[in-house]
């Protein structure tokens, strides 16, 4: 251990030394140096802004980033000629954004974020609730959930942030109230490098329901992670290349699985060869653990995919490869997404693919303030059955208390999710469709259907009310083992 711990330092130290070297410094910064945690509505608005052509340097399939770098987007997109719609996210975005001052005149060191509150009751066990929720399981009856966010900077470097949330019942089964971190970190920002140690939601590739390698659907990770929050261009003939990001974490997985509190890092270059274009390249592996050995040459196999499939293979490694193309055409302006990831090695490639695939249509069929979305996920593979999220070795496979960490669907599935959502005065109404099976002799199916609103009710405050359907049937693979449920949600949430 103390080896890999040498070797651990030394591989962070050279990605620190790669960035130093060729990064660009931020100049523009807000007063809040934290993240935009992943599931934001940020993202969805960030993204409207980028197809409709007014956003050429973001790169939104590496979640969270940071808030100075959405407030620089949000200036990029502002400089352009944005649709009404266009304008009023630009609007919401600004006042989302923008530093908060302190009354003698100064910026406010540490600020009470937000404050919210939901409840949520549901006539059986939900399931499009309980999925790419941080790790949260709402179960059949009464819950409550109420939390607030706060961050803290100290100097221009140093910025900290805590999301605390009292949770009633905690888990499905659970009687009693418990208080919960959902995320809290430091990030320490220099020259366009950041390292941020503590709780994170991580979130890989452009899916908006699901991710073959990174989500939110298990609970936060307690993390180490090195990136560069702005993407740079490379020097010389290298910025042909176009923007880059470079990410890297590691983190050591729970103690109740096969082999006790095993790392799990993770690597991720985004490119951006054209403003209308974005390339990612992920690798994970999970490793080590109590009695597995770890060296040098384990962490070597590790970053090659070398020796998979043999006799003491170092750990189970995955990969995936994804792409954006943005075509912001004059009648209707078009996103197609992709995800193509590997759970096995050959010749030290991805291979037994699973993939990923959706279109997004902001201001569809010329209503500038309707958005439809259609995206579609599969990790079944005819002629290898249980290959996803599963190794023969790490038996607990790709999961992190007992969640998948990757797509939600998880082994030997089919998903299909279709949104639409139309921005009014009397609120934003979302419409959601997804369709899901698993398994192979005897498939389990779900079946979810959902409306929700949400209506500011000033500047700083916001109501959000639900009503989410799901049909199960063969749960757990089990014949005739069927539960529909119904559930409503309430919710409030208040800038302080």
């Amino acid at each position: 251990m103390r080896l890999f711990a040498r070797d651990f330092v030394r591989s962070f130290f050279c990605l620190a030394v790669l960035l130093i070297l060729v990064a660009v410094p931020v100049k523009a910064r807000s007063a809040d140096l934290t993240h935009v945690p992943v599931g934001s509505w940020v993202y969805q608005a960030l993204e409207r802004l980028e197809a409709e052509g007014l956003i050429n340097s973001a790169i939104l399939t590496s979640r969270p980033i940071s808030r100075p770098e959405a407030a620089r987007l949000v200036n990029e997109a502002a400089s352009g000629q944005p649709s009404p719609e266009a304008a009023r996210i630009l609007k919401k975005l600004k006042r989302e954004l923008e530093p908060v001052n302190d009354p003698s005149g100064g910026l406010q060191p540490v600020r009470l974020k937000e404050a919210g509150f939901r409840y949520i009751y549901s006539d059986g066990e939900p399931y499009l609730l309980n999925v790419n929720n941080r790790g949260d399981i709402l179960g059949n009856g009464s819950n409550f959930r109420a939390g607030l966010e706060a961050s803290a900077d100290f100097g221009s470097h140093l910025g900290f942030f805590l999301n605390p949330e009292i949770r009633y019942p905690e888990g499905a089964s659970g009687n009693n109230h418990e208080i919960v971190l959902v995320e809290g970190y430091g990030a320490l920002n220099f020259w366009n490098i950041e390292l941020t140690a503590g709780r994170q939601a991580l979130w890989w590739g452009p899916g908006v329901h699901g991710a073959l390698i990174l989500s939110d659907n298990a609970r936060p990770f307690d993390l180490v992670k090195l990136t560069n929050p702005e993407p740079f261009a490379l020097p010389w003939i290298f910025r042909h290349i176009g923007l880059i990001k470079l990410t890297g974490f590691v983190t050591r997985l729970e103690e109740s699985r096969d082999f006790a509190n095993p790392y799990l890092a993770g690597l991720r270059l985004d490119i951006k060869p054209h403003p209308y274009v974005s390339i990612g390249l992920s690798r994970v592996a999970i490793f080590g653990g109590a009695g597995r050995h770890v060296d040098s040459g384990v962490i070597w196999d590790v970053i090659t995919a070398g020796n998979e499939n043999v006799v003491g293979d170092p750990g189970n490694q995955l990969g995936s490869f994804d792409a954006k193309i943005v075509l912001p055409l004059s009648f209707q302006e078009v996103v197609i997404y992709g995800e193509l990831g590997g759970e096995d090695e050959a010749g030290s490639l991805p291979s037994r693919n699973a993939h990923l695939a959706g279109l997004y249509l902001p201001g569809a069929f010329g209503l500038d303030n309707l958005d439809l979305r259609v995206e579609y996920a599969e990790t079944y593979i005819s002629k290898y059955p249980g290959m996803w999220y599963t190794h023969h070795i790490y038996t607990s496979g790709y999961t992190y208390d007992g969640r998948v960490i990757g797509h939600h669907m998880g082994t030997d599935a089919k998903d299909l999710f279709l949104s639409a959502v139309y921005a009014s005065d009397y609120g934003d109404f979302q419409i959601v469709f997804d369709i899901e099976s698993s398994g192979r002799a005897i498939k389990s199916k779900n079946r979810s259907a959902a409306i929700s609103w949400i209506r500011p009710l000033r500047d700083t405050a916001e109501l959000s009310l639900g009503y989410y359907f799901d049909r199960r049937t063969n749960i757990g693979g089990v014949a005739g083992a069927d539960e529909d449920s119904h559930s409503f949600m309430a919710g409030v949430k208040m800038g302080l």
